[in-house]
């Protein structure tokens, strides 16, 4: 098995980077900060709620911190939520046993087992960009959960 945790600044610069799943939804927070000012310049009526939504939207983005949650790339995933804010988790695609994207109420989460049987569990905000290259590089390893009928006891 070739998976393994690494110091950050150890990463190696290839194969280069696909995609990059970070906490801040950056593109959605750019959508509200452009729509507030779009509501403060052209609309008496909705102005005041423009000023609220660019106070709160430019706060999120240049305030709030961000950090990265995966990288991926032809080789690998890239898990950074170790224990160590330093370190990250390297796991190949041919280690992967299965994966699965879990939705809860408050959070999502991509599971992942690997052929010695550990499991690496990272918090997920974008399902649309995981769960597609999961399925591109990680072919067949998806595990799906059947719900099956309810049978009414007699």
């Amino acid at each position: 098995m070739k998976s393994k945790t690494l110091k950050i600044r150890n990463i190696p610069k290839e194969p280069p980077i696909i995609a990059t799943i970070s906490v801040k939804p950056t593109a959605a927070l750019i959508v509200l900060l452009f729509a507030s000012f779009i509501m403060i310049l052209f609309s008496h009526i909705f102005s005041y709620f423009g000023v609220i939504l660019f106070g709160v939207s430019s706060f999120c983005l240049f305030v709030l911190p961000d950090r990265k949650l995966l990288e991926f790339t032809h080789d690998y995933v890239i898990f950074y939520n170790c224990k160590e804010r330093g370190d990250c988790t390297f796991i190949y695609w041919e280690d992967i046993l299965t994966w699965q994207y879990i939705w809860h109420p408050d959070r999502d989460e991509l599971e992942i087992e690997l052929v010695d049987h550990s499991v690496e569990t990272v918090e997920c905000f974008s399902k649309k960009t995981v769960v597609p290259l999961l399925r591109a590089f990680a072919r067949d390893k998806e595990k799906i959960i059947q719900r099956g009928k309810r049978v009414k006891a007699a």
